[in-house]
């Protein structure tokens, strides 16, 4: 550079920092808002089945699974929701899906739809805070 000219860019390096802290701080909220939302989509759907006198104790069979780890970086964080397969599931995917002679009721895709919203929200408070976490 001529002389008397400098750049000063400990701002921008200081900015790329904190940048890079944000999807290691955001991962276990993410995590979280994941499992709000799935646990919200359970409760949901297994209240559509609770009381169905001809559908026993099928809505003890709706559960979720978490899976991935607590980083965005490298990692993939996911929720299956659905009817344990056998028994009383088994049920639960007839209410659902439909058969021959019954039509389909949709009650999880329901109550997926039903709970996007908070969790689009959740995600979005997820990431605000770890922006904040890292000073920005």
């Amino acid at each position: 550079m001529p002389d008397g000219f400098s750049v000063d860019f400990s701002a921008l390096d200081k900015l790329a920092a904190d940048l890079g802290e944000v999807p290691k701080n955001a991962g276990e909220n993410v995590r979280k808002a994941t499992e709000v939302s799935a646990r919200k989509v359970k409760d949901e759907w297994k209240s559509k089945l609770v009381g169905a006198r001809s559908l026993g104790q099928a809505n003890r069979a709706i559960s979720y699974d978490l899976k991935g780890g607590r980083a965005i970086r490298g990692s993939q964080i996911e929720a299956e929701i659905g009817a344990d397969l056998g028994g009383q599931g088994s049920l639960v995917g007839i209410v659902e899906y439909g058969s021959p002679t019954l039509s389909p009721r949709g009650y999880g895709l329901k109550a997926l739809e039903d709970t996007s919203e908070d969790f689009q929200r959740g995600l979005e408070q997820a990431i605000e805070d770890a922006e904040r976490k890292a000073g920005l």
